[in-house]
């Protein structure tokens, strides 16, 4: 346990030394400690040290933790005291590691190691962890501290990098540099490591505390001491090139010597930081890295030494000679760019800056070679610059990853398809359907779920054997592709049962069609070990989103409907329930309903504000249509809008929608509220009218609106279909002054191809990303994302859904340009729209402020 100056060092590798020589003393510190005044400093250093702090009893129960233990370990400190710290325990360590660790603390020594343990939620993490007994006066132990460091990403790096560095490694262990702290007061030694010792012939213990007078003589003293003063003068590192000093046992040595001040936040220097190497031993060294060379130069992995400013090879080991298939000379006139076909000389010296900069030691990628014959292998590479040669060459050690990654592949397929068939599996299958249901959703169609399993399969596959029966599925398997689209899923669950997901679907006729064709494949028998097998199939179908929405139940419907059909005497094919009726009776009263709405006047115009997140204010708002049907009630537009589509009736509503906003904003406009604009769904049906612009421009002549109020709202798939009539109409519209903007981006085809193409202004954010901002890290990306690009593509960008003032701070502080949500205003009449105009100032201070 340290209590440092508040102040921070300006050094990482300063600190760190310093924090070690501290650490060594907090024991006795805690000891020494006498006054209410330091025992409460001390109390707040464990508090809030980064390092877990853990105090149990002689017993070993646990009677404190500090926050950082809680955090490290994931339980609270009412759930750690009263138990033992094997709560945390993973199995990792075998009862002698157990039995050295109480050995050596019931002697009242302290115990040092890395903990393998296990955090609440089941993660395991790594712990560089001291164990302290503590004593009372008569010498008696009454407690154990175990102060403890989160090194898990640490190890997780180190055991990554095992197996590609351990020649560096070595080299870098046996490089006899010397590190040492002065303190910058009186210029006494504070730290010293082990290369330190054997160079000087000093123990630690002597140096510590002690200056270079005590130890050189006086003109060499002289001379570090004069040096030392000028480097925590100036604040700069100094370079000493060569510097003579006498050793105890080693006579004189040659040192190049790096001089660096640790400042305090004042810039006030702290610590002095030496590091020296001895070059009296160059030679020494170049002839063990010869020896390294040539053991390094046999291995299998591919070693290269590039140039760093020409990029050219240098050396590189047999093993890169073997897999290129290319000779030491002719890869003396190539450079990485030459074999490594994902990058270009600009990306791959973008990859090498920080190396450069030294923001980092070491890179570590995964990318391709290419070999001389030009085919291609995947390699795993770590790369590091050397600056001890002149001029600097990079070190790249490249391992051949060919096996692991189909090994790895091999493992991604087993998990996802089934290997007898090479059909998707239940997990695939489950992630098709439910992808499949959102896209369904998004444009107002079907998905049905069939669940297939074979008749009297069991008969044949006993009779005639497995292989029969692993035959006959795959042949069946075949058949069953041959009746669906490509889109469309087919998955083997086990056994002899199947399923298919038809996506897309507009009508429930398609569906039986395709049941009928599936039925009709079985017909004609199956080739086998030269006999003919015959087989029928029964099928239970379910429909989202008619009968659940989720995967899972979908499923287990069409299993239930499965079932259902083989009652009913096999070879045929039942839907999940009789509500596909119902519906079908509602749909059509809905239809007789909906060509009656306009004349009866059921049809009206809602709007929802849209707020700029700069300033505050309304800056438009969407128009949305809504149906109140006298005995129907409220019909929801997910239920009527699709009926308006399929039967046409989306021509006259959206015509009469888009003519009542405009003339509702051109109102309010005379009424003296601000020049808002209005944004208008309209669909693929009429933007993809011939006369569509025509129609536009006469409401906008007939309802005196100017076209800059006005803004179409467009949804991906609109995009999609027809693209070329659909850019034509777009740009003659964005011509007369009408803007653009794309409705629940990212849910559809988000292709920046048709962002460049059409002309538009504004992408509007999906609720769905906006929704679960403040817990999923994918809908963050995904939001800042479209932001960036938006930015990029000058386009403004609204975020639909937002219903908290968290949501809205954060889409502000990204730099979102508005949003449209419940969190300022559902949508409203035009009569409460108005009211909401004229006391806007209020509720902008209120319920719908920018700032808390």
């Amino acid at each position: 346990l340290v209590v440092m100056d508040s102040k921070p060092m300006h050094d990482p590798l300063a600190m760190s030394a310093i924090l070690q020589i501290c650490t060594a003393r907090a024991s006795a510190e805690l000891e020494r400690t006498e006054s209410d005044a330091e025992r409460h400093k001390l109390s707040s250093a464990v508090e809030q040290t980064a390092d877990s702090v853990l105090i149990t009893n002689a017993e070993g129960v646990i009677q404190y933790v500090n926050p950082a233990y809680e955090r490290t370990t994931g339980y609270t400190r009412a759930e750690a005291i009263g138990n033992k710290p094997n709560i945390v325990k993973s199995g990792q360590h075998d009862a002698a590691f157990y039995t050295r660790l109480w050995d050596t603390i019931r002697r009242g020594e302290p115990f040092r190691d890395i903990f393998v343990n296990r955090r609440k939620n089941g993660e395991l993490y790594y712990e560089e962890k001291t164990i302290t007994p503590l004593k009372n006066e008569r010498g008696e132990i009454t407690h154990f501290v175990s102060t403890g460091k989160d090194i898990s990403e640490r190890m997780r790096s180190e055991q990554e990098a095992l197996r590609v560095q351990q020649f560096l490694n070595s080299v870098v262990e046996n490089l006899p540099n010397m590190l040492f702290v002065k303190d910058a007061k009186d210029l006494r030694f504070v730290r010293f490591n082990r290369a330190a010792e054997e160079l000087l012939g000093y123990s630690r213990t002597e140096m510590l505390g002690k200056g270079d007078h005590d130890f050189f003589p006086k003109d060499e003293a002289d001379f570090f001491i004069t040096m030392d003063r000028e480097v925590l003068n100036t604040g700069e590192l100094m370079d000493i090139t060569e510097e003579h000093v006498h050793t105890r046992h080693r006579g004189t040595r040659l040192l190049h010597t790096r001089k660096i001040p640790i400042l305090d936040e004042r810039g006030q220097p702290l610590y002095l930081l030496g590091l020296s190497e001895d070059i009296t031993e160059r030679k020494q060294a170049e002839g063990m890295l010869a020896r390294l060379g040539r053991i390094l130069d046999s291995s299998s992995n591919e070693i290269y030494v590039f140039d760093a400013e020409s990029l050219h090879f240098i050396q590189t080991n047999q093993g890169a000679q073997r897999n290129l298939g290319y000779s030491m000379e002719e890869l003396k006139n190539l450079t990485p760019l030459d074999i490594k076909p994902d990058f270009n000389r600009e990306n791959f010296e973008a990859l090498l800056a920080p190396l450069q900069r030294g923001e980092q030691e070491v890179l570590s990628l995964v990318t391709s070679h290419r070999r001389k014959d030009g085919s291609l292998y995947p390699v795993e590479i770590r790369l590091q610059l050397s600056r001890a040669e002149s001029p600097p060459v990079f070190v790249a050690i490249v391992q051949d990853i060919t096996e692991r990654r189909q090994a790895e592949e091999r493992l991604s397929y087993l998990a996802y398809y089934d290997t007898l068939t090479g059909l998707p599996n239940r997990p695939r299958l489950l992630e098709r359907l439910q992808q499949a249901m959102v896209d369904a959703e998004r444009v107002n169609r079907l998905v049905a779920v069939m669940f297939l399993d074979l008749d009297r399969f069991k008969v044949i596959n006993d009779t005639l054997g497995h292989h029969v029966g692993d035959a006959l599925l795959k042949g069946v398997a075949k058949r069953l592709q041959a009746c669906v689209r490509p889109g469309d899923v087919i998955a083997r669950l086990g056994g002899d049962e199947f399923t298919v997901v038809l996506a897309n679907v507009a009508h429930m006729d398609d569906v039986a069609r395709v049941a009928h064709k599936i039925l009709d494949s079985f017909v004609q028998p199956f080739r086998v070990d030269g006999r003919d097998l015959f087989t029928t199939t029964s099928i239970g179908i379910t429909i989202f989103p008619f009968d659940v929405h989720d995967a899972e139940g979908l499923l287990k419907n069409a299993d239930a409907a499965m079932y259902h059909a083989k009652e009913s005497g096999r070879n045929v094919f039942k839907f999940f329930t009789s509500e596909l009726n119902v519906r079908a009776e509602r749909r059509l009263k809905l239809e007789t309903a909906l060509r009656q709405a306009l004349a009866r006047q059921e049809i009206s115009v809602h709007y929802q504000p849209q707020v700029d997140l700069k300033s505050g204010r309304i800056v438009g708002m969407e128009a949305l249509a809504r149906w109140q049907h006298p005995e129907l009630g409220q019909v929801p537009p997910i239920e009527f809008i699709p009926v308006a589509e399929d039967t046409g009736l989306i021509l006259p509503i959206g015509a009469w929608v888009l003519r009542e906003a405009c003339r509702q904003i051109k109102a309010w406009h005379e009424t003296g509220f601000a020049k808002l604009q209005v944004a208008v769904n309209i669909s693929g049906k009429q933007l993809l009218q011939k006369d569509f612009p025509q129609q536009a421009q006469t409401i906008l002549r007939e309802t005196g609106l100017a076209a800059r109020y006005l803004d179409l709202e467009l949804t991906e798939s609109i995009l999609m279909v027809d693209t070329g009539a659909a850019a034509a109409a777009m740009q003659a519209l964005h011509a007369l002054g009408i803007s653009f903007s794309v409705d629940d981006f990212g849910t559809g085809y988000s292709s920046l191809a048709y962002l460049k193409r059409f002309p538009i202004d504004i992408l509007k954010i999906d609720r769905s990303f906006v929704r679960d901002l403040a817990t999923d890290p994918n809908d963050v990306a995904i939001v800042k994302t479209i932001i960036a690009m938006a930015r990029a593509l000058d386009m403004r960008v609204i975020a639909e859904g937002v219903e908290t003032y968290e949501q809205l701070s954060f889409l502000r502080a990204q730099g979102c340009d508005g949003s449209q949500g419940y969190y300022c205003s559902k949508p409203l009449t035009a009569d409460d729209f108005t009211e909401l105009l004229a006391d806007w100032k209020r509720l902008s201070l209120g319920k719908c402020r920018l700032e808390k």
